[in-house]
């Protein structure tokens, strides 16, 4: 196939030695025929190329159906069930994908980004929150904790039991 455009512009160098010793509209007429003969062949061999790559799907999908046509009488003739199809893999939710890509980012574009692809989005009340931090609404303080043992003033007790072994007779 390379070969073929390599010729081609060979061709066309010859061509243009050949329209030096030529009229300039000689010239100009001579390199549109080598350049419409050169896209022309293009085409051929990207055509080619197209036929190519179908004929190669074909063959492999022929070659699919005899093997799994194969499989099949060899899974009857020794009395098993043929495998079931596999199951489909559960389809991609681009739109998780995109929020896990930019949920910890700090990068207001980001929000902006995921807010105009998914207008009416699963997260869009966070983006909006994280792109203006400033309106989201004040969130209660969460009550602190307390150490029930903090105020202890005696010392605390731990019971401490040993483990029991039983013995296993052999059989």
């Amino acid at each position: 196939m390379s070969d073929l455009v390599a010729i081609a512009y060979q061709d066309l160098d010859t061509a243009r030695q050949v329209a030096a010793n030529l009229g300039e509209a000689q010239k100009q007429h001579l390199e549109k025929a080598v350049a419409e003969a050169v896209r022309r062949e293009q085409e051929k061999l990207a055509e080619q190329q197209r036929q190519m790559q179908a004929m190669i799907r074909e063959m492999l999908a022929k070659q699919r159906a005899e093997l799994e046509e194969e499989i099949r009488r060899r899974e009857e003739a020794l009395g098993r069930k043929p495998p079931a199809a596999a199951p489909a893999a559960p389809a991609v939710d681009r739109e998780v994908v995109f929020w896990e890509s930019i949920k910890n980012s700090t990068n207001p574009e980001d929000f902006k980004a995921y807010l105009s692809q998914y207008p009416k989005g699963a997260f869009v009340s966070l983006a909006q929150t994280r792109l203006n931090p400033a309106s989201a609404p004040a969130q209660p303080a969460a009550p602190a904790l307390s150490d029930p043992l903090a105020d202890r003033s005696d010392p605390l007790q731990v019971a401490s039991v040993a483990p029991t072994w039983t013995a296993v007779a052999d059989s």
